[in-house]
This record gives structure tokens, sequence and C-alpha cells, in this order.
């Protein structure tokens, strides 16, 4: 990926890596608009954030796991967070098996005029992920977007999550939003869950369009 990248679409890169992950991923995703996970966004942002007092109206949180059996083999979750005005998102670390080849975690934004790579995701520490944080909550990268294990949200189908197991190579699930997010300077109504064979995991948002990959959350 190699951020900044300077390009013309806002991302969220959770992991993005080149892996032939032969069908053995499941991505599943839900959005809230009440209930107990607005209520834990709500406590979470305002204690990561202590200049700012938000009240979350609106959550989506995306997880995606690889190789399931016994347990996955890699897990991470994005979450976006939206309330009073203003936007945050989280991104969550698991568990994630060797990979091979350039790897990097973050997000940039259209002209890179706002972007981050977390560190141990370039040095070849990508394994540590689940024990790095910089809002004190191993595991857990927590990030302001209208500004330039325990810690994972519920998730999967007991969760009451629309899940999909992956049958092909490629392919996208459009996803409308019932309230719309900010994005630092774009503000989106929907987006693509999107997963890949080279297991790229993005959000990708661009003309109200989020395009969110299987480890790579591109904002189309």
């Amino acid at each position: 990926m190699d951020s900044p990248t300077r390009g013309a679409e806002d991302f969220i890169a959770a992991l993005w890596n080149d892996f032939d992950d032969d069908y053995s991923g499941v991505f599943s995703y839900q959005q809230y608009t009440n209930g107990s996970v607005l209520t834990r966004a709500t406590q979470d942002i305002n204690q990561y954030f202590s200049q700012v007092n938000i009240n979350a109206a609106w959550v989506f949180v995306v997880t995606w796991r690889y190789a399931l059996q016994p347990d996955p083999a890699i897990l991470f979750q994005v979450v976006l967070i939206s309330g009073s005005g203003q936007s945050y998102f989280l991104m969550n670390y698991g568990d994630c098996a060797v990979l091979y080849g350039q790897l990097e975690a973050g997000y940039d934004t259209i002209n890179s005029t706002s972007y981050f790579v977390i560190p141990d995701s370039t040095n070849g520490n990508y394994q540590n992920l689940k024990n790095t944080t910089n809002v004190n909550v191993p595991g857990r990268w927590a990030f302001n977007a209208w500004a330039a294990p325990a810690i994972f949200y519920l998730f999967g189908s007991a969760a009451g999550d629309t899940e999909y197991s992956l049958t092909s190579d490629e392919g996208y699930v459009p996803v409308s939003f019932s309230i719309p997010y900010t994005f630092f300077d774009n503000t989106y109504n929907s987006l693509y869950v999107r997963f890949h064979f080279q297991c790229q995991s993005t959000v990708n948002m661009n003309a109200n369009v989020v395009i969110i990959n299987s480890f790579l959350l591109d904002l189309n």
C-alpha cells in the first residue's frame, strides 16, 4: 500500500497483504442505531478522547475471520462510530497467522491529507498487533475521523450480523447506511463490503459509497 498514497480515495486498511485464503474466510457486518452497542461505543469514545462528548447514534461493525477451525487464524475488526456531529473508527486485532510479502495496517485519505500506519504492521511484528494500541487497550486502535477477544464488539450470527461465507475468489456486497457516516471531509450513505483472494481488507469511500474489502476498508 505504501502510505501516504496521495491517491483519489479514502480508505481504512485494517490489514493489507497479498495471500491466498483458499476460501477459508468469513466476514460479517451489522449496523446499529439503538441498544447496548451504541452505549458501549459512546463510553469507549468518550474514554479515549477526553476532550470530546459524543452520544453515538450509529455504529457499523465489520469483522473478518480466516481459517476458522478450531479458532480463527486471522481475526480483526473495524468499527465506524458517529453521533453528535462527530465520527470515529476503531481497528481491533486478534490473532494473526504467518503472512508473507508486504503488509500494512492503517488509513489514508484523499490526497493523503490525513494518514496513519500502525508501526508494528510494517516492521515484521504484525503478529503482535493484538498487543499494540494507542488507547491503552491491547489490540485496539482508535481514531478521530471528523478532524484531520474482549476488545471486539459482538459479531457473527449470534450477534444478529448479516453473514457471508466466501465461495469465490472475489466479490462484494452493497450495504446502505441507516444514518450517513462522515469520514474526515466526506460523508457517505452506503458501502460495499468486498473480499478478494489477495485478502485485502479495505473500506473505500467515493461518491457517497464506501467499499470495504476483506482486509481493507476503501472509502470510494
